[in-house]
């Protein structure tokens, strides 16, 4: 049986969190959406939750 994943899927254009490793206080740290040349733009914060995670991009996608 293929295993479970852990978090779904973001859409196109939403940004990205990814994972920088264990032994850290904050190991996920969250991009907004790439540029039109593929430049990753610097993290918006690194937190220690993906769901944390989650809610800081959705924020930032509505504009809040």
């Amino acid at each position: 049986m293929p295993r479970r994943k852990k978090h779904s899927r973001l859409p196109n254009g939403y940004g990205s969190i990814r994972y920088l490793g264990k032994n850290r206080k904050n190991p996920y740290a969250v991009h907004p959406p790439a540029n039109i040349d593929g430049d990753r733009p610097a993290a918006l914060c690194y937190v220690d939750d993906w769901m944390k995670g989650f809610i800081i991009l959705t924020a930032y996608k509505a504009g809040i």
